[in-house]
């Protein structure tokens, strides 16, 4: 997945929005592939915090001696497009502060009631992960068990499902874990800041 950092002033970030579709315009130094899926790290000029868009490019064009991208948010980063419009707009918003999450694409395998299902780790931090889901979504609250990778001495995890969004054919959830996560956590968290963009 390509990272991209911008920054921008709040009236370039409001005029990038499309009204239509929830598409959003943004500056870029090269250009993507079209139907390429990116991490748009935005900035806003006169705030300290920023957010992180995933999305999927929708269109390309030259603008002067760089590119304007136009890119389909994912259903997970509305609430990130939101964020920033209103601070763009002067509301208050306080970004919060979290531990690093980083971009990643990782085999786990779940557990709760009934048998284990196959699914991808998206995301992980330090406190849990997000999940691109398989099936029918428990209610938050549930108990999980997350086996890390699909290997048979892969390492086990226990977390908590914290939220969940979207009941189509691409759910995700978030996992907090219980417990702290282990020397499996670890590893594979150090690997990611190693090698993965940063959420």
């Amino acid at each position: 997945m390509l990272s991209i950092s911008v920054f921008l002033e709040p009236v370039e970030l409001l005029s990038g929005i499309r009204q239509d579709g929830g598409c959003l315009v943004l500056p870029a130094q090269s250009a993507p592939r079209l139907r390429e899926k990116v991490a748009v790290r935005v900035r806003l000029a006169g705030q300290n915090g920023g957010a992180t868009v995933v999305g999927t490019v929708v269109s390309v064009h030259r603008h002067g001696g760089s590119f304007r991208l136009e890119l389909a948010p994912d259903s997970g980063s509305f609430g990130a497009v939101r964020m920033l419009a209103a601070t763009a707009r002067g509301e208050v918003q306080r970004f919060p502060e979290r531990s690093p999450r980083y971009l990643v694409k990782v085999p786990i395998v779940v557990s709760w009631r009934g048998p284990p299902v196959y699914m991808t780790m998206y995301s992980i931090s330090e406190a849990g992960c997000g999940v691109r889901w398989s099936g029918p979504l428990p209610e938050i609250g549930q108990i999980l068990q997350v086996r890390l990778g699909v290997g048979f001495r892969s390492g086990s995890v226990e977390g908590v499902l914290c939220w969940k969004a979207g009941l189509g054919a691409s759910p995700t959830a978030g996992v907090r874990l219980l417990g702290g996560g282990g020397a499996e956590w670890a590893r594979v968290l150090s690997e990611a800041a190693r090698t993965s963009p940063r959420a």
